[in-house]
């Protein structure tokens, strides 16, 4: 697994904000419906589809985020990078700013 690695929680979650933004967009480039949900992490949600019909499903919860910050036990903070699913392998050519992130670190949570 490819993690992201902050040496605070501030940062992590700045960085993880802006994983949440890239990836709310490409889901509503896929066709799914993006939401503001002022109870979700990110702000926003993402709507699920139902398999059969294809059509929004609402009253499901949902993705409301990426992934969450968590502590490594040397006192860094992480979170899982988009790397590690294919379909987001350029996310990194879709932040805005000139927001830089660091490396893709492999880690095992065993």
């Amino acid at each position: 697994m490819k993690i992201l690695e902050f040496n605070n929680t501030h940062a992590a979650q700045t960085a993880l904000d802006a994983v949440n933004e890239v990836a709310a967009a490409w889901w509503a480039g896929q066709g799914y419906t993006v939401v503001d949900d002022a109870k979700s992490p990110s702000g926003k949600r993402v709507i699920g589809k139902n398999a059969l019909t294809g059509e929004d499903e609402p009253e499901k919860c949902g993705t409301t985020t990426w992934s969450k910050v968590e502590e490594n036990p040397d006192g860094t903070f992480y979170f899982d990078s988009p790397a590690n699913k294919p379909a987001f392998a350029k996310w990194r050519s879709h932040l805005s700013g000139g927001m830089t992130m660091p490396e893709d670190k492999e880690f095992s949570k065993s």
